[in-house]
């Protein structure tokens, strides 16, 4: 790839985590149905391509976003949709490791703490 796509790129993907960490639940919902529409079955190597080579940063904030509004319940299936995406790409389980390290599967188990 030239200094100048990916330079743009990554300047694309910038704007697009800026956009993510600035939008509310509205512009969340629009955005990971435009992932999903571009992104499923997608390979490690694509989704790292399409990301400029920083894809675990999306993946933490749909894990993240997902652990914020889990009880609410009302965003789950679509967020669970776009970690699977994550999760079915990773052939050597880089992403299954990053959500496990940012508690994703333990986000059901968040509200028997208080027992």
């Amino acid at each position: 790839m030239s200094a100048h796509k990916e330079s743009s790129n990554i300047g694309r993907v910038l704007s697009f985590l800026r956009e993510w960490d600035r939008g509310g639940s509205s512009v969340r919902c629009r955005m990971v149905n435009s992932f999903l529409g571009k992104n499923t079955g997608k390979s490690l190597y694509e989704l790292e391509l399409e990301f400029a080579d920083v894809a675990s940063l999306f993946l933490a904030r749909l894990t993240t976003w997902m652990r914020l509004t889990y009880m609410q319940g009302t965003f789950l299936g679509l967020q669970l949709k776009a970690i699977g995406i994550f999760l079915s790409a990773s052939c050597h389980d880089q992403y299954l490791m990053e959500f496990l390290d940012d508690g994703g599967v333990l986000t059901p188990y968040g509200d028997f703490e208080s027992i």
